[in-house]
Order: structure tokens, then sequence, then C-alpha cells
């Protein structure tokens, strides 16, 4: 990582709850991957051109509230770099406020068609990272899941009968929605490839959604999703599938309390649903 960007976290996690300063520390990765990936330094988000191309990367990325967060990270870490001279004193930062909240994507009808498509031409006998990727597709699908989410489930969070069971009530709600058989199926295939998996390689994880080495995270699930993007051949991401799904279940079940607690959403993201 960026020694500037390491120097500041170091000072951050002195003087910044444990909660606080994890979100800075994930702010900063993204920062230092964006840096990489485009070979850029990091003052040269001084200039608005390259601020709201960075900005963009995180719009294709991040839901708009995340989105201001890590921008606003990225001008706290300017303003330190002021204070510690590494910027003169008279640096006009002003990044923040130049933020425009970027729209919403929806993923079109032809396009969650042609993903749900790609999963049920996976069969049980495809192999175990391929079938992983048709699981995690589904929920995404059919139940709205963010892939946070995905990342957190547990083999707990499911009943006996292959059924999710969600120790969150919320979670458990949500799921309702869904004809069941249309999840059952797939789920209890993916089981089966999972108990294989975990007993050839010693795996002792609890996660849902594993690696072959046992390891699971947010990176693991995005590229199960992208494989099969790349199957279907679209170009949705999986924020524009999701957000279609929050619209589809508005359609039917129009209480805004209830949509805004069942998927963690603003009442102005509920008021877009409408």
């Amino acid at each position: 990582m960026n020694e500037i960007i390491q120097f500041f976290l170091k000072e951050q996690k002195e003087n910044n709850t444990d909660n606080t300063y994890k979100a800075l520390r994930a702010d900063c990765k993204i920062l230092n991957q964006y840096l990489f990936e485009n070979q850029k330094q990091l003052f040269c988000l001084l200039e608005n051109s390259e601020a709201f191309k960075y900005i963009s990367f995180l719009s294709s990325k991040c839901a708009p509230r995340t989105v201001k967060r890590k921008v606003c990270t990225l001008r706290k870490l300017l303003e330190w770099c002021k204070q510690k001279d590494y910027l003169p004193d008279e640096t006009k930062i002003d990044i923040s406020e130049n933020i425009v909240p970027p729209e919403r994507e929806f993923a079109k009808a032809d396009e969650i068609s042609l993903l749900f498509k790609s999963c049920c031409r996976i069969l049980e006998a495809d192999e175990y990272i391929t079938a992983r990727a048709k699981m995690v597709t589904l929920l995404i699908i059919l139940c709205g899941f963010k892939i946070s989410e995905i990342v957190e489930m547990k083999l707990s969070d499911i009943t006996e009968g292959g059924i999710i069971k969600f120790n969150d009530d919320l979670r458990r709600k949500r799921v309702r929605f869904v004809n069941p058989d249309i999840i059952e199926e797939p789920l209890k295939r993916y089981f089966a490839k999972r108990k294989y998996i975990v007993e050839k390689n010693n795996i002792k994880s609890d996660n849902m959604f594993v690696s072959l080495r046992g390891n699971t995270s947010a990176n693991l699930i995005r590229s199960d999703f992208e494989m099969i993007k790349r199957f279907s051949g679209t170009s949705v991401t999986s924020a524009s599938v999701r957000n279609s799904c929050i619209k589809f279940y508005y359609s039917k079940l129009t209480d805004d309390l209830i949509i805004g607690k069942l998927f963690g959403i603003s009442q102005r993201w509920v008021n877009l649903c409408k």
C-alpha cells in the first residue's frame, strides 16, 4: 500500500474507534487498488477530471451512499497530507463538494433472464467452483442479496431440509418471497459439491461459500458472479441485478417501511423503486 496512505492509517488507528478505523482502512484499500491498477499518483486526484474518474470507478462497485463515504475519506486523507506538509498549505481540496450521487442502475429483464438461463444450464455434474457461482448468482437474482451478505452466510443459516432459514429475521422474510422450489434444488446440489470438497481438502470453515482452500471473501463472491456473467454474455453488475430485484418486490409489496427494512435501504432509495 502507498506509504503515505500507510502513515495516515497508522495515525487514524490511534485516534479513532475500531469501527471507524475499519471503515477508513476499507476506503483506503480500494483507493490504493485504483491508484495501482491505473498507475496513478495520489495527488493527481486533486484535479477534478481525475477525481471524477475515481468517483466513476467507485460508482461501478458501490452504492451511492458508500461512494460518498469513500470520497470523503479521500478528502480527509488529502487534508491530512496538508497538515503533514506533503502538500502546500494553499492547496485547495474540494473533492467532496463536487460529488453528484450516481444514479441507481437497474438490470433489464432480458439481462436477468440470460443470467438465470446460464445458471439453469449448470448441472450437478459440473465442478464445485461452477456450482458455487451458480448458487451465488441465484441468491442475487432471486433474493436481492448483497455480496457482503453472501460472504457472511453460514451453514447454520440453512435448515436440514435444504431451505434457507436465516437466523436474521429480515433475511428470512426476504427469502420467503421466493418460491422455495427454485432455491431448494440447486442448494441441495451445491451442498453435495461443498461436502465433497471440504472433506477432500479438510476444510473446517462454517462459511457457506468457500474457496478450495477454505477461504471466503467479497472478491471470491464477485468472481463467481463475473463467471456467470461471462457465460451469459451480459454486462450487468451484481448491484444493478439486486436493484431490479428490490424494484420487483416493491411492485408486490408496496409498504415503504417493510421494503426499507427488508433490504436495508434508505427512504430515498425506496422512493426510486416507485
